[in-house]
């Protein structure tokens, strides 16, 4: 997997995929039915997705409850894993900025902790820089390309926009399912009609701020690419 992702799509550097999670409205469950009522009151579970640059799924993960927050299912995700321990981007392939070696890197909200492979926006309390201002926008430019995604796989399949009356098990399978068959049509160049992103809403009811410690390493790099992009 980690070898398809080396084409880091522009504006940001060094970038291969975009992180986020997508929620999917469900059937009330059987088992703790008040862990998947979300902020909008209905019920529904979490899909996180990595997307790369031609809105292709590179890795799913799904089935969390959505009153959990999007930090502690990413951090519990297989792909948090490959990545800490270097098992999923490419390695050999980092670019010198500024006297620091950037490897390839995925990106994602502030739900995302800052790690020395996953860069996010600095924290914005009113008192940023220039330069983190104009660092936070390209992120957040760049970031679209996962909303996309989400966008096109709900216009395909409408039902993953609609409750799905299937038991939770299948609602994951179902999902999955859609998935794959959404990266197939990409990857065959399906036409896509613009009018079936027609009241396609895509529910992200709690990105917040992540808790995690600052890493070092992480800050390093993303200092030398926040001032590239200046």
């Amino acid at each position: 997997m980690g070898k398809q992702l080396q084409s880091p799509y522009t504006p940001c550097i060094q970038v291969v995929g975009s992180v986020d999670g997508f929620h999917i409205p469900i059937l009330k469950p059987n088992d703790s039915p008040e862990d998947y009522i979300n902020r909008k009151k209905f019920h529904s579970i979490i899909l996180q997705a990595l997307v790369d640059s031609n809105y292709l799924f590179r890795d799913i993960y799904v089935g969390w409850p959505d009153k959990v927050h999007d930090s502690r299912v990413f951090k519990n995700s297989s792909l948090f894993t490959s990545c800490c321990n270097r098992s999923f981007l490419p390695q050999g392939l980092a670019k010198v900025i500024s006297g620091q070696a950037v490897p390839p890197l995925i990106i994602g909200d502030s739900a995302y902790g800052l790690q020395d492979w996953l860069m996010r926006p600095f924290k914005d309390h009113g008192l940023l820089t220039r330069e983190e201002t104009k660092f936070n926008h390209v992120l957040s430019v760049t970031r679209m390309v996962v909303e996309n995604a989400f966008g096109r796989l709900k216009g395909r399949f409408r039902c993953l926009g609609k409750r799905l009356d299937l038991c939770l098990e299948n609602c994951v399978l179902v999902t999955s399912a859609c998935c794959i068959l959404h990266n197939f049509c990409e990857l065959r160049n399906e036409e896509f009609d613009p009018l079936w992103l027609n009241g396609v809403n895509i529910h992200n009811f709690h990105p917040g701020n992540a808790v995690y410690r600052q890493d070092r390493n992480a800050v390093a790099i993303r200092d030398p690419i926040k001032s590239y992009l200046a």
